[in-house]
């Protein structure tokens, strides 16, 4: 298998490892808050019933909403971290309020960052951290962020990180596993289990010992195919541009030669 040679490299593909494993690990945990505060919310909060007509999230001023979507908008904003300030600054016209009774999704829009755009997407790392840390439903922040941080760190493939930073990384990620309201969650038990092999272990040693279930296996072969294509692809395509350069170079040499040779027969006629 395509696992880096390199010691840096291959820690922090341990590291990417880890938060795909935490990743998985607190979506269960992530969605049954959100269901339970939608539950919540149109039972218990919100006393007005019906569905809106009017697209009030389209609308301009947020003064013109219809008092149900007024009535959502709030309650929501309540358990926002910046609440208080959101209300004139917020793109509400990246929500669609009239979907709120009904699509836990959409309420969880509110919480992403105001420049997000597109199709909401949970099983994304980042945009769960960033709906997670914005909302008051879930605690620790700070070592929601750090965990951004870590993902923004080694994101990219090709980073190398030192021992210590993989130990503190790890050590982070199941720092926040281990709250003991996640533990209740099988998912999270997972995730634990294999972050904590990754304290004294590499993802090459846990792939090729055996020390992992079949699908975590084929999922790190997923990725490491996925990353030899790219890199066949990347080299064909830097093949195929010095095989141009060469012949661009050679193409112009017999311009320039062909040239010179017309510029010496025409002297020597003169």
């Amino acid at each position: 298998m395509a696992f880096y040679r390199d010691e840096g490299k291959l820690r922090s593909d341990d590291v990417r490892w880890a938060l795909e494993s935490f990743n998985r690990g607190i979506k269960e945990y992530f969605d049954d808050t959100f269901r339970q505060f939608h539950a919540d919310l149109y039972q218990n909060i919100i006393q007005i019933r019906g569905i809106c007509c009017q697209k009030c999230s389209k609308k301009k001023q947020v003064a013109d909403w219809c008092s149900l979507c007024s009535k959502w908008r709030d309650a929501i904003l309540a358990k926002h971290r910046f609440g208080n300030t959101m209300m004139g600054t917020f793109n509400w016209k990246n929500i669609d309020s009239t979907k709120w009774p009904s699509d836990v999704e959409e309420v969880q829009k509110v919480f992403l960052p105001s420049w997000y755009k597109g199709k909401l997407d949970t099983t994304d790392l980042s945009s769960c951290l960033s709906i997670m840390a914005n909302c008051t439903l879930f605690n620790n922040r700070k070592k929601l962020l750090a965990i951004r941080d870590i993902r923004n760190h080694v994101s990219h493939g090709g980073m190398s990180i030192t021992v210590t930073e993989k130990q503190e990384y790890i050590g982070k990620i199941l720092s926040f596993l281990k709250k003991d309201n996640l533990k209740t969650f099988p998912s999270v038990r997972k995730a634990i289990k294999h972050v904590t092999l990754l304290e004294t272990q590499s993802i090459k040693d846990l792939y090729e010992n055996d020390l992992i279930e079949e699908i975590e296996r084929n999922k790190i072969e997923e990725r490491l195919n996925a990353r030899r294509g790219i890199y066949c692809y990347v080299n064909t395509c830097a093949t195929s541009s010095i095989l141009m350069s060469l012949l661009i170079v050679l193409m112009a040499c017999l311009i320039f030669q062909w040239n010179r040779n017309n510029v010496s027969e025409g002297t020597t006629c003169l």
